[in-house]
């Protein structure tokens, strides 16, 4: 997958297309020394991790060192007897694209507090990641509150307060492997 065949006009209507269009503009943006954070959140099926992928392919194209995690790989190495060389190896990339990462069953929560501190610690060491998912698809909680589950109190203001960071959203776009239903 590449950036070239993401086309936002697959979507049904034009608020979901802008959306679309705007998400692949912050993932481009990234890619071209953007915000050191971006997240991207929205529904299944709407391109995420067409995204993600295609960042990742844009990153290496340009020469770029970056690593593409999708969550059950994060999940699972998070989890392994060589976690310690696996999150020295996470901080350190120069580019990082972890997709989906926070919607593994986690319930010690210990994968979220790896998310959450390796986040933090790329952030303050001021290396670029782009994260995807449906992060804010929880009920009843504030776009804060759900940040804050996942990215921590402090890195969630930054994103929030556009402090080098960029939260887009794609949650009018629709599932465009169902053909728009």
């Amino acid at each position: 997958m590449n950036m070239r065949n993401f086309i936002p006009s697959k979507q049904p209507n034009l608020k979901a297309e802008n959306e679309a269009r705007k998400a692949k503009n912050a993932a481009l943006h990234w890619v071209k020394d953007g915000p050191l954070l971006v997240i991207v959140t929205g529904p299944t099926g709407c391109g995420k991790s067409h995204l993600a992928q295609g960042s990742a392919v844009e990153l290496l194209e340009e020469g770029k060192t970056a690593w593409y995690l999708s969550g059950a790989e994060f999940s699972q190495q998070v989890r392994s007897s060589e976690v310690n060389n696996f999150k020295n190896r996470v901080m350190t990339i120069p580019y990082l694209v972890l997709d989906e990462a926070y919607v593994t069953y986690d319930p010690s929560g210990y994968v979220q507090a790896s998310v959450s501190e390796i986040m933090s610690h790329r952030y303050d060491q001021q290396l670029p990641s782009l994260m995807l998912g449906n992060i804010l698809h929880e009920q009843g909680k504030t776009p804060e509150e759900k940040l804050s589950k996942i990215l921590g109190q402090r890195l969630t203001s930054r994103v929030l307060g556009h402090d080098n960071g960029l939260l887009v959203s794609m949650w009018q776009c629709k599932d465009i492997r169902r053909n728009n239903e």
